[in-house]
């Protein structure tokens, strides 16, 4: 009997030391610039951030997709040469392909391009469209029963008279329109986010508009498969639009109803330089608000992003600041968990060591097939004379119940005991432009890492495990052109690239 009560406790102890070790706060620095993960999105068993400010700002704007596997570990990434993704959601994915939507670093706003990019980071298809004689902005990107679905919004020129337009575009995945509707209701500004299918077949999005007084007003509106407007659900809230805010995306949910958010202005005593609060609700397929909670509070919270869990659940996703010298960390990235009836099951703020002077962000996640969660932001882990020097792409892997850590409260954060992450890659030297040799000079603390050469369509040129530096590598056989230096340490997992010129 002891000897199967020692069993049974062994196994419960690996199980849980096995559990403890899947969650993680993990960052990635690209060129020492502001990264940003603007969405997570799932592709077969695969995992996808978005990134902008992907390569350094002062030679170009672009952006990146970084490719996870089910475990989430990187396994590619590649550049996009872009300015920063339009907006937080305008990349979606089957279970073959990914496809996404940004603006040239040439011509921002006027033009519009479509990548089609394979599970191995192959660039399958671009097409560029425009430029156009309006401002332009595609606001979601969404696929369902084999067609593409994006509403670009056509900004009019705030010195003219008119009024915004948003066009639905119903393309196949060759990126050929097959059909599109305009949506006005011939406001000088109105906004159509999401277009988002239905349980009964048919689509949601969210609308806001100025009206002649100036009041921001917003509705949810319901389209048929066609693209006819079939029903508006107006909202009970209003505010003048002092800060921009109004009506954010709407996500469905399987009842056929819908979550949304609403940024309004509320007049706080204790608080006259912040009189505004996010505020979540939940709509029945007739239109009827059953639920909506607001966030008081004296320092801002601000929600990114939302989704429906797979029981029904509905999570926000975000961030929230603190102030005072008492908490170092001034804003971290903040996730909220409702049960379908509108009930905090939690609240969590989540923060890791490496940002030194306390912010980071959350702008995305999604839920895993178990139930565990991800989300993707940002995280800072330099300031210097008040000015943002660095930022990282960020991702936290939790548990259903948001916890990263074994002891789980309200505040989660990873202690990392480990050198910074500026200095993990010390004093790194080489020659540039290289003729037909490279000589990689490098200090590090840790005692292997992994050399890796690609070029910027992501194909791998050369590759090696290294245990110490300086090393040299013959390029003699490489061809011309601009290549990507990786130093990969696996001790802390993280990933530092530079560019180099090959001769």
């Amino acid at each position: 009997m002891k000897i199967l009560q020692f069993f049974i406790f062994s196994l419960l102890l690996l199980t849980y030391k096995l559990n403890s070790q899947q969650y993680f706060s993990r960052y990635f620095d690209f060129e020492g610039d502001n990264d940003i993960a603007w969405n997570i999105i799932q592709v077969g068993n695969r995992f996808v951030v978005f990134s902008a400010n992907y390569c350094h700002q002062n030679t170009v704007s672009c952006t990146g997709l970084l490719c996870f596997d089910k475990n989430l570990n990187l396994i590619w990434r590649i550049q996009l040469d872009s300015v920063g993704p339009l907006n937080e959601e305008s990349i979606t994915a089957d279970d073959q392909f990914i496809y996404l939507c940004v603006t040239p670093d040439y011509n921002p706003n006027y033009v519009m391009r479509l990548y089609k990019i394979d599970l191995n980071g192959n660039l399958i298809q671009l097409k560029e469209l425009g430029p156009y004689s309006k401002r332009i902005s595609p606001t979601v990107l969404n696929h369902h029963n084999g067609l593409l679905y994006m509403n670009v919004l056509y900004w009019h020129d705030r010195n003219i008279k008119g009024f915004d337009s948003t066009e639905v575009w119903y393309m196949n995945k060759n990126f050929e329109v097959v059909y599109k509707f305009t949506d006005t209701d011939k406001k000088f500004y109105e906004d159509l986010t999401g277009y988002l299918p239905t349980v009964d077949g048919n689509f949601l999005a969210s609308k806001t508009y100025y009206n002649k007084n100036g009041v921001i007003r917003g509705h949810v509106r319901k389209f048929d498969s066609n693209g006819r407007n079939i029903q508006n659900f107006y909202l009970p809230w209003t505010h003048e639009g002092k800060y921009g805010l109004g009506l954010e995306p709407i996500k469905p949910t399987k009842d056929n109803g819908c979550v949304g958010l609403w940024h309004q202005e509320i007049e706080v005593l204790f608080n006259d330089t912040f009189p505004m609060q996010p505020i979540v609700y939940k709509m029945d397929s007739l239109g009827n608000i059953q639920w909506h909670h607001i966030f008081y509070s004296k320092h801002p919270k601000r929600i990114k992003n939302l989704m429906e869990a797979k029981n029904g659940d509905i999570i926000l996703i975000g961030d929230s600041e603190n102030a005072g010298k008492a908490n170092p960390y001034k804003c971290g990235g903040w996730v909220v968990r409702f049960s379908p009836n509108g009930k905090i099951i939690w609240e969590k703020s989540y923060n890791d060591t490496i940002s030194l002077n306390g912010y980071s962000h959350f702008y995305d996640g999604l839920e895993m097939e178990n139930g565990e969660l991800v989300f993707c932001g940002n995280i800072i882990p330099k300031l210097e004379g008040g000015q943002i020097t660095n930022s990282d792409d960020w991702l936290v892997h939790t548990d259903r119940n948001g916890c990263i850590l074994p002891g789980c409260d309200s505040f989660q954060l990873l202690t990392n005991l480990e050198i910074p992450i500026e200095n993990s890659f010390y004093n790194v030297h080489f020659n540039n432009p290289v003729t037909n040799e490279l000589l990689l000079e490098a200090e590090f603390p840790s005692t292997s890492s992994i050399i890796s050469i690609s070029d910027l369509n992501a194909n791998v040129v050369y590759t090696q495990k290294v245990s110490g530096f300086p090393i040299k590598i013959d390029l003699r056989n490489v061809s011309s052109g601009i290549y990507y230096l990786t130093i990969r340490d696996s001790n802390i997992n993280f990933i530092k690239t530079f560019k180099f010129l090959k001769l």
